[in-house]
């Protein structure tokens, strides 16, 4: 039986040559980030003065009128900015001096010297920079014996903070249309006893259409693997769920989560924005409680339209007629049907649905004839993931791709499959943005001999 499964998918490899070029022929402004100029700021009612260290991405405000005038700074030059602004920089908590190896953990004008690397993982401060400051400024601080007295205290609980996504080129800009765009990177630090994410709850700001969200999803950063779960969106509050397992930290670790974001390719959406906040603590389900310095806000995207002169691809699964075996799993055809410009297969992801696992398939070739465009040595969780070199798809044409493999020197008779490509990644050759793919897959299964 023929089974349609017209899954939008994309992929995103937005290039900066490109966006610019979009932009340019778009004629929209582009949003600018808060200028590197600005290092002095402080927010209305409040007297406190901070630095921002556009480096690190972080905020630190000057424990007395004494340390700011010895960096020949002058209060004309503090430029008043929004609460929701200073809140996207995070915090410092690790400073040093010039020429010196000491680390000094700081909180509510005292500090600490941190004796080792060991109480850096400890305490969960291995992923935090420090910043360099004068002899002066660090003399300010009180010193403490003990971390407690400092403030810094090991936790059972998950602490949470984030990575701003900077692009100081053009600033912070979504094409509608598009997949796997980075919003928000998200830092969880376990204590002693580990911790195992459970659930995000996001609330999205800005003016925006729904109908622009497709798909929401996390991804590992180090290993590069989606996150298994699943969302529900209402009332502008975003709910990832995340399967059991797939989100763990370790003792005294930390995991860094990459928040991604499809758009569906609506039209009439330009200059609309969107911004990602997790308000509180209780916007983070663990096996532990969460801490950090809520709320934590991604950056303000704005929305350029580009579908016009994008292009688009499709995947047709074709009918192997009763002839598959290890050296014939599946066929697929992909065709660039825009006709607007060339594009590149980056990457296919293929899963079966057989019983056929990893020990009884390997060594995967993707073939265009008889060239073999990529390979994959096993199958991890019944998917391949066949990472492209060089694959070119001229406008308006189509290419012709199969899968093969060996039996694994443990496979037993008999074992099934039934191969359908899952997702993709495609990006133009014009602009080097991500092109959407419809997919149509066949339920097809055959036995292995």
């Amino acid at each position: 039986m023929l089974k349609l499964n017209r899954n939008k998918v994309f992929s995103t490899s937005i290039g900066l040559i490109g966006l610019f070029i979009v932009v340019l022929f778009l004629n929209i402004r582009e949003v600018s980030a808060l200028s590197p100029d600005i290092t002095q700021v402080k927010v209305p009612g409040n007297p406190a003065v901070y630095y921002l260290n556009h480096a690190t991405g972080q905020r630190k405000v000057y424990i007395n009128e004494a340390v700011f005038l010895d960096y020949g700074n002058d209060f004309n030059d503090v430029k008043t900015i929004s609460p929701e602004e200073l809140s996207k920089w995070a915090e410092a908590r690790l400073i040093k001096t010039e020429g010196s190896k000491d680390l000094y953990y700081i909180s509510s004008g005292k500090k600490v010297r941190i004796n080792g690397l060991d109480d850096l993982r400890n305490y969960n401060l291995e992923m935090v920079s420090p910043i360099t400051v004068s002899d002066f400024e660090l003399s300010q601080y009180e010193e403490t014996e003990t971390y407690q007295s400092a403030g810094l205290d090991k936790t059972e609980g998950l602490n949470v903070s984030q990575v701003l996504v900077r692009n100081a080129n053009y600033g912070q800009v979504l094409v509608p249309g598009t997949a796997d765009n980075n919003v928000m990177i998200i830092r969880l630090s376990a204590g002693n006893e580990g911790a195992s994410l459970q659930r995000l709850t996001f609330k999205l700001e800005g003016l925006f259409n729904d109908a622009l969200i497709d798909e929401v999803y996390l991804l590992n950063s180090v290993t590069g693997e989606r996150v298994r779960g699943g969302k529900s969106l209402r009332d502008r509050t975003l709910v990832l769920h995340v399967n059991p397992n797939e989100a763990t930290i370790t003792p005294n670790s930390t995991l860094e989560l990459k928040v991604m974001l499809n758009l569906y390719n609506i039209a009439g959406v330009a200059n609309q924005n969107l911004r990602f906040t997790l308000v509180d603590a209780s916007s983070v389900e663990a096996t532990h409680l969460a801490t950090g310095a809520f709320p934590l806000h991604s950056s303000e995207f704005k929305m350029i339209e580009a579908g016009q002169i994008l292009g688009s691809t499709r995947v047709d699964e074709q009918s192997l007629n009763g002839a598959g075996t290890q050296k014939n799993l599946g066929k697929f055809t992909i065709t660039e049907t825009s006709g607007r410009e060339d594009v590149y297969i980056k990457e296919l992801v293929f899963r079966n649905s057989g019983s056929a696992s990893r020990r009884d398939l390997e060594s995967f070739k993707l073939k265009q004839g008889e060239r073999v465009v990529a390979t994959a040595r096993r199958m991890e969780s019944n998917r391949i993931v066949f990472d492209v070199n060089y694959l070119r798809i001229p406008a308006g044409t189509s290419v012709d791709l199969s899968v093969s493999a060996i039996l694994g020197t443990d496979y037993e008779a008999p074992r099934s499959v039934n191969l359908t490509l899952e997702r993709s990644r495609v990006t133009g050759r014009t602009y080097e943005l991500s092109l959407p793919t419809e997919i149509y897959n066949l339920e097809e299964e055959f036995i292995l001999p």
